[in-house]
């Protein structure tokens, strides 16, 4: 409870004095879409998320532990441990830096477009993230979830997934803004997501979409607040760069 609170004044402090949220701002193009869309259904009235939709094909993806900032797109990716281990598989390049859990799902590439996979992936992959929370599989709820005792905390959210056209979107919570996992798998329905896992939410959230043109950067607590909160910082990032 402790750390909730921590977690949450943090998050104020970024938004009301440090960081700048960019989530007033909404803008498309060819190759990217950003909004943010009021959630008033499901107990989470005068709540907001930001939608994220980058086109298929418009951008090449890599997983990393280092200089996530460098790249177009930036997404943080796996849970971890108090020493930052990530939990699941980290691979880079061709190189293991995690090892796989059974399970779970991940989202790969071989430096171009991404494929998620469930439950197992084939071995021949560059880059790969794996988290332990599936949410949507085909447009059907991985419903087993929803019930378990984390699952049903109201905490800051981050899901990955892909649309019936094959786009990548990003939905995140913003602000103050917390739900179950059960509620962010209709918030992530409604946005028409057909397949989707959850990543490392809290504290952790930290996206960034850079266009050329526009700027998207969302942090929920920012570096300086991290460091005096001994918030711990993610290491695995989920990045891309436009074609």
């Amino acid at each position: 409870m402790k750390r909730t609170v921590t977690i949450l004044f943090l998050a104020l402090l970024s938004f009301g004095i440090f960081y700048e949220y960019v989530w007033g701002r909404d803008f498309s193009n060819r190759r990217v879409e950003i909004k943010k869309i009021k959630i008033g259904e499901f107990g989470l009235a005068r709540s907001h998320v930001n939608f994220i939709r980058i086109k298929k094909n418009s951008a090449k993806f890599e997983v990393v532990n280092r200089n996530h900032e460098s790249h177009d797109i930036w997404i943080n990716a796996n849970y971890f441990t108090k020493n930052g281990t990530p939990v699941g598989e980290v691979k880079i390049d061709g190189k293991n830096y995690a090892r796989k859990r059974p399970g779970g799902a991940y989202f790969t590439s071989n430096g171009g477009d991404p494929r998620l996979y469930f439950g197992k992936r084939p071995n021949k992959v560059l880059f790969s993230a794996q988290t332990h929370t599936p949410i949507i599989i085909k447009g059907k709820p991985c419903s087993k979830i929803f019930n378990q005792r984390w699952a049903r905390k109201k905490l800051p959210r981050l899901i990955v997934g892909k649309d019936s056209e094959g786009n990548l979107c990003v939905v995140h919570t913003i602000g103050l803004t917390a739900c179950t996992v059960r509620e962010f798998y209709h918030v992530a329905r409604d946005l028409g997501i057909y397949n989707a896992m959850m990543f490392d939410g809290g504290a952790s959230i930290e996206v960034g979409v850079r266009d050329g043109v526009n700027t998207y950067e969302y942090q929920i607590v920012g570096d300086i607040q991290r460091k005096i909160g001994d918030v711990p910082t993610p290491t695995v990032f989920i990045v891309g760069d436009f074609i």
